[in-house]
Parts: structure tokens; C-alpha cells; sequence
């Protein structure tokens, strides 16, 4: 850690002094600069787990991940990891219990899915909830709770077009919507078979720990959305048509968010807002991936492509200052379209 105390106070003291140091961004220039990873100098790797093509990376452990599939994501839970991919020949979604410690070494496929695939973890990753999505809309969506280190089904029930956005010791929040009727979203209390409708609108995220819900706003169009507390959906923090909230702080106070839209296979903006009234802290620019962590309350962690073509983890303060945290990997050429090309990491989701 001594390394990343000793980068950090350079970054800090260039910026007091308002120095321009080679290979880190400033926050003033994170603003308006591109993000070039292969420039910056660097820093320690990941605080958080990231798997690298077929490798669990978690701390100095080295775990074989699964090796037939492409990975989208992955979750550290106390007795293993859940990893999602898609498997190409198959033609599926799959989703997989790797263990670790006193279940080193076991590997379980929880579910498979034809269809998209929705997964939530528990806070304490106790409990897994995901869908079995249809090939067609005519079809209902499964709605599986298990046991992640077991495998053991807890629940389950069917769903017309449901997506799931979080779960906890009891409850599955689900987006869901039939046939004629509008998206609403709805606690379903798995252990009694109970649905409580608690908003009009679907739900896009949750975030559990810290009683946050992210729900749909205004006309469908201008992709509008509202913050409220999970325990009372009716009551708006904030509301935004620029910024959606994608990842709180672990004490909760700020918020990772980017584009509410943007049309293209990565986004070119990640922005730090504070949790209390959505105003902005700071931003970065340049080619990323739709998906950011928070390695700790003062840094996160994303993937981003320079117009070089090389691509790497990045780290950056929530003042907009980054280094860059793995190996650069050489993806191709960048050009205009597509604006993001992934190297072989995935990121944890908690």
C-alpha cells in the first residue's frame, strides 16, 4: 500500500501546486482530456476482485475460472465467487458457483438461461436470484432464489417479463410488466409467495445497504430517472435526465453514474455526484466500459481505451485524477465507431 500512499500524494501535491506531472491526470484536465492509458504511470494493482480472461484475480489468490464462456460478470461471496458468461456454442447464459477456501476447487453451474439473464447477490451473498428469460415475449420468465455454496433452490415462481434488481434474506425486487399493462415494480417475498406493487415505473437499479432505489421518470423518451429510499419509493431525493446512478460509495455518501443514454457499446463519461441532491463532484472522459467499482470512498475503478488502441483498469480519485492499475492489453486500433473495445477483465459487481 505504500506505493499507492506515495502516487496519491504526488497526484495531490501536483494538483495543489498546480503542476502539469507526467502520466497522471489532473482533475482540471480529466475534464476536458481523453483518458490515455497507455500515458499514465502505474499504481498498484486492484483492491477489488477482477478476473482476467480465464483467471480470478483477489488479492495475491490466483483462482481458474470457468473457460468455455465469455465472462460479463462477477461476484465475491464469503465461500466462492458467482461468475455470469455466455456460452457460444450452446447458445446460453450461464451462471457459476467457483469456490474457494474450505470449497476450493468446486465448480457448480447454478442456472442456464437461452434468453437475457438477470442475477442480483444478496448483501451478505448468502442468497442468488436470476431469471430464466424467454426466446419470445409469449413465454414467461423463471425466477430462481438458490443457495449459492449449495446450489439448493429456495424459490422460485413465473413472471411475465421480469428483470431482477436485488434481493436480500426475504425479498426479490423485480421490474415486471404483462402483456397490456405498464412496467411496475414490485417486492416479491419469496418465503410467503407474496408481490407488493411499490412504484408505477421499473425500477433500473437498487442498492440495498444504503437504501437506494433508481426508478424510471417522465416520458419514456427523454430517460429520466429519480433517486429515492428503498424503504419509501414514493419520496424523490433527486431526480436527473442527464446522470444515472450506477454504483454508490461504501459509506454511501457519493455515487458513480454516467450517461442516462448514449448510444453506443461503452460510454465516454463517468461522473461522481453526491448522494444527497445529485450534484456533480468531478468526471473523467474518454472511451470506457458501462461498468465502474469503487475500490474504497476516495477511488474507483473502470476500463477504459485509449486512441492508442491500448486498454487497461484505470483508477481514479473523486476528484477526477487517475493512474492506471493493470497491464495495458493492445485491443486493436481505436477508431470513432465502435467508441469501446473491451480487454479480457471484468470487474466485480459488489
Amino acid at each position: 500500500m505504500q506505493a499507492r500512499s506515495a502516487s496519491r500524494g504526488l497526484v495531490a501535491a501536483g494538483v495543489a501546486l498546480g503542476l502539469a506531472m507526467p502520466g497522471l491526470l489532473a482533475p482540471a484536465a480529466a475534464r476536458q482530456t481523453p483518458v490515455e492509458p497507455s500515458t499514465m504511470d502505474r499504481g498498484p494493482a486492484p483492491a477489488v476482485t477482477y478476473l482476467v480472461q480465464d483467471v480470478i484475480h483477489d488479492g495475491t489468490a490466483r483462482v481458474p475460472a470457468t473457460s468455455r464462456g465469455r465472462h460479463q460478470r462477477i461476484w465475491n461471496l464469503r465461500d466462492g465467487y458467482l461468475l455470469q458468461d455466455w456460452v457460444q456454442k450452446a447458445q446460453v447464459y450461464r451462471l457459476v458457483f467457483v469456490g474457494k477456501a474450505a470449497h476450493a476447487g468446486e465448480k457448480r453451474v447454478l442456472g442456464r438461461s437461452p434468453g437475457q439473464m438477470s442475477v442480483a447477490v444478496s448483501p451478505r451473498g448468502t442468497r442468488v436470484v436470476w431469471t430464466q428469460g424467454p426466446n419470445d415475449l409469449s413465454t414467461p420468465t423463471v425466477v430462481r432464489v438458490t443457495d449459492p455454496v449449495t446450489g439448493r433452490l429456495v424459490a422460485g415462481r413465473l413472471f411475465r417479463l421480469a428483470d431482477v434488481r436485488a434481493v436480500t434474506g426475504t425479498r426479490v425486487l423485480l421490474s415486471r410488466r404483462g402483456v397490456h399493462t405498464p412496467t411496475t415494480t414490485v417486492w416479491w417475498t419469496y418465503a410467503h409467495n407474496v408481490v407488493t406493487t411499490i412504484a408505477d415505473r421499473a425500477v433500473l437499479g437498487a442498492d440495498v445497504p444504503h437504501d437506494r432505489i433508481i426508478l424510471s421518470s417522465g416520458v419514456l423518451d427523454a430517460f429520466c430517472n429519480r433517486v429515492a429510499p428503498l424503504s419509501n419509493p414514493g419520496r424523490t431525493r433527486w431526480h436527473s435526465c442527464d446522470w444515472r446512478p450506477h454504483a454508490w460509495s461504501p459509506d454511501g455518501s457519493r455515487v458513480l453514474a454516467t450517461h442516462t443514454y448514449f448510444d453506443d457499446v461503452g460510454t465516454n463519461r463517468w461522473v461522481v455526484l453526491g448522494d444527497r441532491d445529485g450534484s456533480r463532484v468531478s468526471g473523467i472522459t474518454g472511451r470506457f466500459a458501462w461498468d465502474a467499482a469503487w475500490e474504497d470512498d476516495q477511488h474507483f475503478l473502470t476500463l477504459a481505451l485509449g486512441d492508442s488502441g491500448k486498454a487497461a483498469i484505470i483508477r481514479c480519485t473523486v476528484g477526477g485524477a487517475c493512474e492506471r492499475a493493470s497491464r495495458l492489453w493492445d485491443v486493436g486500433t481505436a477508431t470513432d465507431q465502435p467508441n469501446y473495445i473491451a480487454p479480457p477483465v471484468v470487474l466485480a459487481s459488489n
